[in-house]
């Protein structure tokens, strides 16, 4: 069954008529404002055909509302529910609405965040389980009964709170953990509950990096419901799907635990010569041209048992230093345990290729515009009956690269897609001889999660993330979306005046100037979405509010715009009360050679689902505008509702992407409207001056080849040959303002070159 067929989708709005959050029932009536629509979307769920659907609502329109009385009706009904989000304070907040409204929940922290061993986080930091079991710290569980120690902590909840419904947050997990007869790791003490029966109706809630890894212990493998928010992040992250082969970085890694060995033990002596030996094997591999996989098992067939049992050894031999009494000793240890886990991570992975569960790919391609040099294993999806990679491709240099694509990225696109594409090469894994598609990220989410439906929340769908919508059917945004007639880019020019190209970045002279002025004239409000990070730096001095964003440690910093994709441009922020008239957004992309990657990484995601290649080809192209196209919309969409985004980018991208939006002129209303008659004013003496130039050009070009002067028709049709861009009446103007700077002469129905005069 393909995505489409499989998939269900809900428009969500905000409520009318939501209670006063001071009364005193304004819990029990909120969820009875959002009853028929958690209705709505469970039903879709209780379908036995649907695995996937997608709640599609504007910015700040409740949606993580929605999906609290959802997780709420669901645990109400005996489902196991598993909550994803993107980042640590999503997941926070979700945890306290789930508090508010009295749903059973354990949030699941990172194991950094949940470490006890307060001098161990200062003096080492890196924590994992393999360092855990053997750094002597006194929180360690070692042996004892995580079902035991769960049941003591939910006794000691009961008396602390007496009926109140199970609500495990990251403090309350740290203060169980030391009001226990013996302290025990929080970490630990959440694995326990995991395995207890009476907390095995609470809702999970989680970051889906957390799920992706899914640690042991996790309880991430038997929900009946995923609900997670922002799910366009994950649909079309391709990356989810690989793990990257850095061949240097093994090596070095097996040459530094290697060293770290000491030898004065004969057992640890031999698990050092062996893991050098091993080196050795991938050294000479590393020199091979491709990376055939099946090359590493010409001389040693049992490679992969040999590996682990060589990477246990070593891990033996690094036991004791983690545990030695010297900060030194088990910093050093532990760096060696890191190294440790980027050896086993490849010995695994070799594993399943050699099983067949993974494809091995080889992508190398040298341009003066940027060489590209991955390889990584990737996943396989099902074997079936679809169009071939190869068979895209050739329909790709048939039909050519979609306009809306090809005007944003432009012609390296196409010249670093050819590169890519010769240069890749897949190795099937196990006996396979052909390759298979790759999985979507979703439907890994849920195989890993083992659930029935997978609900996704999201103001910025995409073709993956919301397959059940038509194309053709435009999204709605919170806010307006303007298309401006200037690009903005990562680098503009240092040029004081207008002299032709729409393409800007803050720091070029004259679009700074055009901004200030229009800023003066209007008296607006302005934010700004800058491109990307280091760009953002070039907003300074432009009049645009300067935002105060968490700067990771407790604190806050000033920053000069929202950057997509950023944290801070991710989930509900408190800049909707901020008086904002226009937000100036960039929209980021990736270089392209970067963007040739992902969309032979597309090409081999979609292509499962197709047996029409166009059809694969046009979701491609959709996929690429959206995956673009969304950071620049949720970062613009934190402003509140009247501050219409202005997106300095082709309005068919956005089109492409799904999105309805205006295309800016000099009639639009504030701040948009004042900026296109200003540049139009500005530009104009350049493009009359541009005109006049092709017109002598075009005269000077006739005489040339008649030996005589041309005629006014003559001149035109020229003209238009050989600028077809422009119209009779540009080639009508051009002809006049050349005369009157005396360039071009017209006399007796014939036009002459003046001598006197440059062509310019």
């Amino acid at each position: 069954m393909s995505p489409r067929q499989s998939a269900a989708r809900v428009v969500h709005e905000e409520p009318e008529d939501l209670p006063d959050p001071e009364a005193g029932d304004a819990g029990r009536r909120m969820r009875g404002a959002f009853g028929d629509s958690v209705n709505r979307l469970l039903d879709h769920h209780a379908s036995e055909d649907t695995r996937q659907v997608a709640v599609q609502g504007e910015i700040s329109s409740m949606k993580s509302w929605l999906l609290t009385f959802a997780a709420k009706t669901l645990q109400d009904r005996g489902e196991s529910v598993l909550i994803l989000v993107p980042q640590r304070g999503n997941r926070e907040e979700i945890a306290r609405r789930l508090g508010e409204h009295g749903v059973p929940y354990i949030e699941k922290p990172a194991r950094q965040d949940l470490c006890a061993w307060d001098e161990w986080q200062k003096e080492v930091s890196y924590v994992d389980e393999g360092v855990c079991s053997n750094n002597g710290c006194k929180w360690y569980p070692d042996e004892e009964d995580l079902g035991r120690i769960a049941k003591d902590a939910i006794s000691r909840y009961r008396l602390w709170y007496g009926d109140r419904p199970l609500q495990v947050d990251l403090g309350t997990a740290q203060e169980l953990s030391e009001a226990l007869e013996r302290h025990i790791c929080p970490f630990y003490l959440l694995r326990g509950l995991d395995e207890y029966k009476d907390a095995g109706d609470a809702v999970r809630v989680a970051t889906v990096e957390k799920a992706f890894s899914n640690a042991g212990g996790d309880r991430f493998d038997d929900a009946d419901v995923v609900l997670l928010d922002e799910a366009h992040t994950v649909s079309a992250d391709t990356e989810r799907v690989k793990s990257p082969v850095d061949i240097e970085e093994l090596l070095d890694a097996m040459e530094h635990t290697a060293g770290t060995i000491r030898t004065s033990n004969k057992d640890h002596k031999r698990a050092k010569r062996d893991l050098l030996g091993l080196r050795d094997v991938f050294s000479e591999w590393a020199d091979s041209e491709d990376y055939n996989p099946s090359d590493l098992f010409d001389a040693r067939t049992e490679l992969v048992d040999v590996g682990f049992k060589t990477l246990d050894d070593v891990g033996d031999a690094l036991q004791s230093r983690t545990d030695s009494g010297s900060w030194d000793t088990a910093r050093e240890a532990t760096e060696a345990y890191r190294s440790l886990g980027v050896v086993r991570e490849f010995f695994s992975e070799l594993k399943q290729w050699r099983a067949g569960n993974r494809d091995f790919v080889r992508v190398r391609h040298d341009a003066k515009s940027g060489s590209v040099d991955k390889a990584y294993f990737r996943l396989v999806g099902g074997d079936r009956l679809c169009a071939t990679l190869d068979r895209l491709y050739e329909v790709w240099e048939k039909r050519g690269t979609e306009p809306a694509i090809k005007q944003r990225w432009g012609g390296l696109l196409d010249t670093h897609l050819s590169g890519a594409y010769e240069g890749r090469r897949v190795f099937a894994g196990g006996d396979r001889e052909q390759s298979r598609p790759a999985p979507r990220p979703l439907d890994l989410l849920r195989e890993l999660t083992e659930a029935e439906t997978l609900i996704g929340f999201s103001a910025t769908h995409n073709e993956a993330s919301d397959p059940a919508r038509d194309p053709s059917e435009l999204r709605s945004t919170r806010h307006t979306l303007v298309a401006m007639p200037l690009r903005l880019r990562t680098k503009g020019d240092e040029e004081s005046g207008y002299h032709g190209k729409d393409a800007v970045d803050p720091s070029t002279p004259w679009f700074r100037e055009l901004i200030e002025e229009t800023q003066k004239a209007t008296g607006a409000k302005l934010a700004a979405v800058p491109v990307n990070t280091k760009n953002e730096a070039k907003w300074d001095g432009i009049p645009v509010r300067t935002l105060s964003i968490p700067d990771g440690s407790g604190g806050t910093r000033g920053v000069n715009g929202l950057v997509p994709h950023s944290r801070a441009a991710v989930g509900s922020k408190d800049f909707e009360q901020e008086e904002i008239d226009a937000v100036l957004c960039g929209i980021q992309v990736q270089s392209p050679g970067e963007t040739a990657c992902r969309l032979l990484d597309f090409w081999d995601m979609v292509r499962a689902d197709h047996g029409n290649p166009e059809d694969a080809l046009e979701e491609s192209w959709r996929l690429l505008a959206q995956s673009a196209v969304a950071g620049t919309i949720q970062a613009g969409g934190r402003f509140r509702q009247g501050a219409t985004n202005l997106v300095f980018d082709r309005g068919e991208l956005l089109e492409l992407a799904g999105f309805g939006y205006e295309r800016a002129s000099a009639e639009s209303p504030g701040f948009a409207g004042e900026l296109v008659r200003r540049f139009e004013e500005l530009k104009e003496p350049w493009e009359t001056q541009v005109r006049a130039n092709r017109a002598r050009k075009t005269v000077e070009h006739l005489v040339g080849a008649d030996s005589k002067s041309p005629t006014p028709n003559q001149y035109l049709s020229s003209f238009q040959r050989a600028y077809d861009e422009m119209s009779e009446e540009d080639a009508k103007e051009g002809l006049k303002t050349a005369i009157d700077e005396g360039r071009v002469e017209y006399s007796g129905d014939r036009l002459r070159l003046l001598e006197s005069a440059g062509s310019g």
